[in-house]
């Protein structure tokens, strides 16, 4: 993350930002640590070395807001010792002189994001909820440390003059000035799916964070670099689940909304929406079978040769209340604990029942059966076809996502990021904007931010 092709750490655009006095922030609904966000705050090699990176980026943060989930890399290994100050830490979008501000907006949908490790057995763990801030936040939220050592990166950005929320009322309490550095850790991992995050009320949405960085930013005297990640995108098309990912999609769109609405405010901003890559090579799909047929007002009448997919199926997949990996996990965790006395039949049901309760989808006793069976000795569900594509933590999802297709007209490719071409939007000063034309590569985007900020 953020190095050359030798492996020596290169400039980023916030560092860039930063050296030219403009204000910076980082927003995401994923683990600050994770692949999206990190390589705009670090340098890393391996971006599943989430401990390392995360006490790389708090060693010494520069950044002035940053909000994001992933409290599980941040926090010391047992609560015993938690509140170590930083002194006993033990440690093993662009803006020119035309366009004084920027906003970066990434949908996530290139960088997949890496399972949450396996929660802590120790008793003495650390949990988010035991951060003072942020006591009585929802189980949804919370998790255990997945650090191996005391550091308390949290309590190490709160002595360097960081102001630090995890609710948010808090976030909302924040008042703004030219001074304001903010942290926000609002989850243990990952904030939960969309679906799975509508009842969280003290959960800020993308939108929410992406406000509030904006007016924090906006007090920065020579302008700001904001990039936001709509980070749990790429994870729900690799479970290949379309409701969720329609609902992804339409709180980022929020959050764009909130970024285009500054930016028509203030005609020297740049904007640049796009994505690191697509995932899963997902489309919808017409298919064999009745379509619907129509009688013309002129009398005649057309008989569909197929199931075109009709509207009504989009309505289905927004109103679903409950993401394919939520309905999957809870019934699995019960199947496959240790000791369980639950057997096949009767998880199988529990998948049927949660189906029909939270979506317009039918599943049958067989199809959930099969969904939710392993090979004996396997961890995790396989395809029967190109089951290499498939290497995500809970591969039941995908086979939810699979056997309910020809009621959804969404159809996969993998359970992984693809090289399929993924759009990209620009819009403000039109020496910058105007450069987002037709087919480009993905350095370019990289050419024309730097362009920006050098003023050229």
């Amino acid at each position: 993350m953020c190095l050359d092709a030798n492996g020596h750490p290169c400039v980023n655009i916030l560092e860039k930002a930063q050296a030219q006095g403009k204000g910076t922030g980082v927003v995401s609904n994923a683990r600050v640590s994770g692949p999206g966000v990190a390589p705009y705050l670090t340098h890393s090699l391996d971006s599943e070395q989430e401990n390392e990176i995360a006490a790389k980026i708090f060693e010494d943060p520069k950044v002035d807001v940053l909000l994001a989930g992933g409290a599980q890399n941040l926090i010391p290994q047992n609560k015993s010792t938690a509140m170590l100050t930083s002194a006993d830490i033990a440690r093993s979008g662009v803006i020119t002189a035309i366009p004084d501000r920027a906003i970066d907006i990434n949908p996530g949908v290139f960088g997949p994001i890496l399972p949450t490790a396996t929660p802590s057995a120790n008793p003495n763990a650390m949990k988010l909820s035991d951060v003072s801030e942020c006591s009585g936040i929802d189980a949804a939220l919370d998790g255990a440390s997945q650090r191996a050592d005391q550091s308390n990166l949290i309590e190490n950005t709160k002595s360097k003059g960081y102001q630090f929320v995890c609710k948010g009322d808090q976030l909302s309490a924040i008042a703004s000035a030219a001074d304001t550095k903010l942290l926000g850790i609002f989850s243990a991992s990952t904030f939960p799916r969309s679906p799975d995050r509508k009842s969280l009320s003290a959960l800020p949405s993308l939108a929410d964070l992406t406000s509030k960085a904006i007016e924090v930013l906006d007090k920065k005297p020579n302008g700001f670099l904001l990039v936001v990640q709509g980070g749990m995108t790429s994870q729900v098309a690799q479970e290949n689940d379309p409701g969720t990912l329609l609902q992804e999609g339409l709180d980022f769109d929020a959050a764009i909304t909130a970024a285009l609405a500054y930016a028509d405010a203030h005609s020297d901003t740049l904007v640049i929406v796009t994505s690191d890559h697509e995932t899963g090579g997902f489309g919808f799909a017409y298919s064999k079978g009745k379509g619907n047929d129509l009688t013309l007002p002129s009398g005649d009448e057309y008989n569909a040769p197929y199931d075109y997919a009709p509207t009504i199926r989009y309505d289905a997949l927004i109103d679903q209340r409950k993401s394919f990996y939520l309905m999957t996990k809870e019934v699995v965790d019960k199947l496959y604990a240790q000791g369980s006395t639950v057997n096949l039949n009767e998880a199988g049901q529990m998948l049927v029942d949660d189906v029909q309760t939270n979506t317009t989808l039918k599943l049958n006793l067989n199809q959930a059966k099969t969904i939710l069976d392993r090979a004996p000795g396997s961890d995790n569900a396989t395809t029967q076809d190109f089951s290499q594509f498939y290497v995500g933590e809970n591969v039941h999802a995908n086979l939810l996502g699979r056997a309910t297709a020809t009621q959804t007209s969404a159809v996969w490719a993998s359970g992984t990021p693809t090289s399929t071409p993924v759009m990209i939007l620009a819009t403000g000063p039109s020496a910058y904007a105007d450069r987002v034309r037709g087919f480009i590569d993905n350095t370019d985007v990289g050419k024309i931010i730097n362009a920006a900020l050098a003023g050229k």
